[in-house]
């Protein structure tokens, strides 16, 4: 299997995620906090996710 194939398929699958889980961030922002989070082993960022009342999570 190619290479490229691979990472092509694996970013779409995380693209995906990304409009599932947090359909309302801007999806430039999660990869560059990916990238922070993988540096640094005590990165200085995180990402707080608030719910409404009553929003049902399943």
């Amino acid at each position: 299997m190619d290479c490229t194939f691979v990472i092509e398929t694996k970013f779409l699958e995380f693209e995906k995620a990304m409009e599932v889980c947090l359909p309302k961030v801007d999806k430039r922002l999660i990869i560059e906090l990916c990238g922070y989070l993988k540096e640094d082993d005590y990165p200085r960022y995180n990402l707080q996710i608030k719910l409404r009342e009553g929003y049902n999570i399943k």
